[in-house]
């Protein structure tokens, strides 16, 4: 009896006795908590983990080609002001031993102008990095607000433009126009001191450009208008390049001067596309030339290159304010359009002296398609008795050519593929939005001889989805009929499931 009037009393002592260890160990805890360092805001670092961060930046400063100019160290706060010659560039590192983190360091040239920061805060802001390049040259100022002694290096060189902008730089928004504009002439200079390029101008309503004159650009520029081609003149070549002009061996009728405002559509697409200039990259005895085009600044519509024969259309991309178009003596006549919406002039710049002379370089064959004419009509008229204009008409439906003149790919592929060409089934495959219709499709394609198509199936049957059972005795039989079509990829995946045993 006393024993059981004794056990509410220890059952008290035994929770009295949990909860002072728990309080022992939560206020253990919060003590070593505080005794490890942990804070809520930025405070001191080790001298050897500062050390070991401004070295790091040092080090991605001399990795982009920068030499040292200056090593010093300073009780506090300074600025930092120097010449950069045109076309170099500068890194300052700067970090600190206060109690308190640097300030963002802040880049102004010489009028004042506050031209960019440096990037987010490296190691809680007690270390910082700007870097800069100047196209033109100029002095510029760099200010350090600091609490604390400082350890500051500079770095100064000449870097590519190609290389541009450095890691560390980061422009004020109002600043990039200017910048981007800089940037393009210093490029520009460094190929013109390098290798003279032949320069020109294709203005608004001007006659498209011939590179060079042959008897394939010419025909180019007769399909490109909707005078008849007795109207349309040979537009010579810019004066650099006409030591490349080729004579025609059959010559049209002898042309006048062609029609105000009558060059500039392509008529082989109606009226959409105004073509700039047609490129016959083999006609310049070279293995390669390159191409520079540089946009406007405020051009909106995309600049294309077409390929003929074959009409491939690809849009192309401006990088640092240039697109760069390196075209080899076994690419096809290269055309350049855009949209006809497009008022504007496009520069142009050709390097034709890439590389050494070469007689067994040709220029183009191709000889235009007989009268100005809507390509996309007669397409049309040819698929029924040729599956290859269907073929062209299924690629130019999913190409880049403005909406309004796209064809519908769907149907070219699908009359393609019902006159048995299996690259034409397999291309449909990928349109169709049925599974089961998608999977008939890439079968057909597949024992046409289709190594894609057979990749396809077995990829599909081997992942399983998209209405697709997995079956891996199908992506078995897929990957070994791609193997043995040529594709590399298959015969890995082929013995990859063999090794993990997921044949049948």
């Amino acid at each position: 009896m006393l024993a059981r009037r004794d056990a509410p009393s220890r059952a008290d002592d035994v929770m009295t006795l949990v909860q002072s260890v728990v309080l022992s160990v939560t206020g253990l805890a919060g003590l070593l908590f505080v005794a490890v360092g942990v804070r809520t805001r930025p405070g001191p670092h080790s001298e050897q983990s500062l050390a070991r961060t401004f070295a790091y930046e040092c080090g991605v400063a001399r990795e982009r080609g920068l030499l040292p100019r200056a090593d010093r160290r300073a009780p506090g706060a300074v600025t930092e002001s120097f010449e950069l010659p045109a076309g170099h560039c500068f890194s300052l590192v700067v970090s600190t031993t206060g109690d308190a983190p640097l300030a963002p360091l802040e880049v102004v040239d010489a009028a004042g102008d506050r031209l960019g920061v440096d990037e987010p805060n490296l190691y809680d802001g007690f270390v910082r990095h700007v870097a800069w390049c100047a196209p033109r040259g100029g002095r510029f100022t760099v200010s350090v607000a600091a609490r604390g002694a400082l350890h500051l290096a500079r770095f100064e060189g000449a870097v590519p433009p190609s290389r541009w902008p450095l890691r560390r730089a980061r422009p004020r928004p109002e600043h990039l126009p200017t910048l981007e504009a800089e940037l393009v002439e210093s490029r520009l200079a460094g190929l013109r001191a390098g290798d003279p390029l032949a320069e020109f101008t294709v203005a608004a309503g001007a006659a498209p450009a011939l590179l060079p004159s042959t008897p394939a650009t010419r025909a180019a520029l007769r399909d490109a208008t909707f005078a008849a081609p007795e109207r349309v003149a040979a537009v010579p070549s810019p004066v650099a390049l006409r030591a490349f002009d080729l004579a025609d061996p059959s010559p049209p009728t002898a042309a006048t001067a062609p029609a105000s405002g009558a060059v500039s559509s392509f008529a082989l697409f109606d009226d959409a596309l105004r073509l700039f200039a047609a490129l016959d990259p083999g006609a310049f005895r070279r293995r390669c030339v390159t191409l520079l085009v540089r946009p406007p600044a405020d051009m909106t519509e995309a600049v294309y290159r077409m390929e003929i024969p074959g009409w491939r259309m690809t849009p192309l991309v401006a990088r640092d304010g240039l697109i760069a178009e390196r075209r080899c003596a076994t690419d096809p006549l290269t055309l350049y359009v855009t949209s006809s919406r497009f008022p504007g002039a496009l520069w142009f710049a050709l390097d034709r002296v890439t590389g050494p002379d070469d007689a067994t370089v040709t220029a183009s064959g191709w000889r235009g398609e007989a009268l100005p004419h809507s390509l996309l009509a007669r397409l049309q008229s040819e698929c029924p008795g040729d599956p290859g204009a269907c073929m062209t008409l299924g690629r130019l439906g999913t190409s880049a050519l403005p909406a309004a003149l796209r064809p519908d790919a769907a149907d070219g592929y699908r009359r393609a593929c019902a006159a048995q060409v299996w690259e034409g089934c397999a291309r449909l495959a990928l349109l169709v939005r049925s599974p089961a219709g998608s999977r008939g499709l890439l079968t057909r394609a597949c024992a046409g001889g289709v190594a894609a198509a057979c990749a396809l199936v077995a990829g599909r049957s081997r992942l399983g989805g998209d209405g697709w059972a997995p079956d891996m005795a199908a992506a078995s039989d897929g990957y070994e009929r791609a193997c043995a079509l040529g594709d590399a990829a298959s015969c890995e995946r082929r013995d990859a499931m063999r090794l993990l045993h997921l044949t049948p």
